[in-house]
């Protein structure tokens, strides 16, 4: 297990020993709500108001890398392990090196633009980069871990693969800004920390971003750990999402089986329908789309929750629709001005709710031997 996915480890145990008292009490700080509802009015949220649709992603074309770099003609060169950075340059250069033992290969402050570099090895090897990569192409093979600290990556391709079997390579950036790129580590682990990510599509098999952030962006994993880390204006097709603290905004969650969610700003994102229900520690939602069961304790305003089964405590909906909810339990969850598409959830177990005039029927709802929520005075339609 990395030190990342520790670290993310002890945040979320840390995080069950946190409770909120009170009820229909903000479970996540003190977030402002806003301008205050007047006492005698309501404003409805659509399911289909909800969330507006995001713009379009951006997308890797065929001028990454080299064929986007000025050369104006390509050298091929062999490389040596014993060859020192300082006298390498390989600008528009295609360089080769194949390897049958442990090694490393050192290319910090080594000229790359315009290079393609492909390094192949049977054993674990190490890949050393630092300074400016531009419209390069880095193509490893084998259980090698690639290591970059502090620089720019810009218009280019790294690609790591392995054979079946074998250990999966590593890609490791700290303290590297991202530029439309294209990180592709399908079989592989891959690590950012205080990094920044700007029009990048990044696949692994494990990824985890550790206090940086990723903008216009695609992130494809098998497991995704967010810590600290925020997600803006990205698609992430994920099997499993783990997050804790940071932000999600302008989010598309595509497709998963499994998402957790601690400590956590969420807005205008989008969250499919998962195999295994949502779970929300202590999040703050707002003006999103959960298609899929919600479990937890959050802050859910100005959203639509579309899931069969909703089941939160210690926590508020605020101007939320509940879009084809079979079954609601907010026991000790203030729920206030509601909205039910097409009608109200066939089961309803919690608080006290503000409901008319959008949700009628709320309180008389089954509540299969629980006790039905206690209507407060009605509300005046605006």
């Amino acid at each position: 297990m990395s030190a990342s996915i520790r670290a993310l480890a002890r945040v979320l145990l840390a995080l069950g020993l946190v409770g909120c008292e009170g009820i229909g009490l903000p479970v996540v700080g003190e977030r402002p709500l806003g301008p205050s509802m007047p006492d005698d009015a309501c404003f409805a949220v659509s399911c289909e108001g909800a969330l507006a649709p995001h713009a379009p992603r951006w997308m890797p074309t065929a001028e990454l890398g080299v064929a986007s770099s000025p050369c104006p003609a390509r050298r091929s060169e062999t490389l040596s392990l014993h060859a020192r950075p300082e006298t390498l340059d390989l600008r528009c250069t295609d360089a080769t090196l194949q390897v049958e033992q442990p090694f490393t290969l050192d290319l910090r402050g080594v000229r790359l633009t315009g290079a393609r570099l492909d390094v192949s090895s049977t054993v674990p090897g190490t890949v050393l980069l630092a300074g400016e990569i531009d419209a390069a192409e880095l193509h490893v093979h084998g259980p090698i871990e690639v290591r970059m600290e502090g620089g720019a990556i810009g218009a280019s391709r790294l690609v790591l693969d392995v054979d079946d079997g074998a250990r999966p390579p590593r890609l490791e950036l700290d303290a590297v800004v991202v530029t439309d790129s294209v990180l592709a580590a399908a079989e592989a682990s891959f690590l950012a920390h205080g990094s920044v990510l700007s029009r990048a599509h990044v696949s692994a098999e494990e990824l985890t971003l550790e206090v940086s952030s990723c903008t216009d962006g695609t992130l494809r994993a098998d497991r995704l750990s967010l810590l600290d880390a925020t997600v803006m204006h990205s698609d992430l097709d994920v099997e499993v999402l783990v997050a804790a603290a940071g932000e999600l905004d302008g989010v598309d969650v595509t497709r998963c089986t499994s998402v957790t969610l601690a400590v956590l700003d969420v807005l205008h994102t989008r969250i499919a329908g998962c195999l295994e229900p949502l779970e929300l520690v202590d999040v703050d939602v707002d003006g999103c789309r959960l298609e899929g069961d919600v479990r937890g304790r959050a802050r859910i305003r100005r959203s639509a929750l579309e899931g069969e089964r909703v089941v939160l405590e210690d926590s508020r909906l605020t101007l939320t629709a509940l879009c084809g909810v079979a079954s609601l339990d907010v026991s000790t969850t203030s729920v206030e001005c509601p909205s039910c598409e097409p009608t109200a959830p066939a089961e309803i177990c919690g608080a006290s709710a503000r409901v008319e005039p959008y949700c009628p029927g709320y309180e008389s709802a089954p509540c299969q031997g629980q006790p039905r929520p206690r209507a407060t005075d009605p509300l005046v339609a605006p």
